[in-house]
């Protein structure tokens, strides 16, 4: 057995708990498991499925995670409204970057567009107002000050 194995670690809430290595993994597995809701280790022993048919289980329930988490939070920031989450496919780019080139100069168009998308591009009028020099508050491209 490797040592790594027999390695005890202390336990963070109380100094003088140990808990071994094993123990600790196999409650980190299970928490996931649980968060993700796939099947109790104990049915996953008693009925083992394929190495492709875990893999697909796995990546279709962190899809589903994350898919549930991310719209819980879209509604809670005002920014992302205008990126609509029903376009959006989990495990995949967003459409944006998805269809862009691959150069430099596309990559950062690309940035500034998704800066556009969430409102956390800094416009030319709100720059003028937070700038200690002489600033325009016209927009260079379209000569408006809105």
């Amino acid at each position: 057995m490797s040592s790594v194995r027999r390695c005890k670690t202390p336990v963070p809430d109380s100094p003088n708990l140990y808990i071994n290595f094993r123990d600790w993994s196999l409650l980190y597995i299970r928490k996931i498991i649980y968060k993700l809701d796939l099947p109790s280790p104990g049915d996953l022993l008693k009925n083992p499925p394929s190495k492709s048919v875990w893999k697909r289980m796995y990546k279709q329930a962190t899809c589903d995670y994350w898919r549930e988490k991310t719209l819980r939070l879209f509604a809670t920031y005002p920014s992302a409204r205008y990126l609509n989450p029903l376009v959006m496919k989990f495990g995949s780019p967003h459409p944006v970057i998805k269809y862009a080139p691959s150069t430099v100069s596309h990559v950062k168009r690309c940035a500034t567009t998704l800066q556009i998308l969430t409102g956390s591009y800094t416009l030319q009028t709100n720059r003028a107002n937070f700038n200690q020099f002489s600033t325009k508050p016209t927009c260079m491209i379209c000569n408006s000050a809105t």
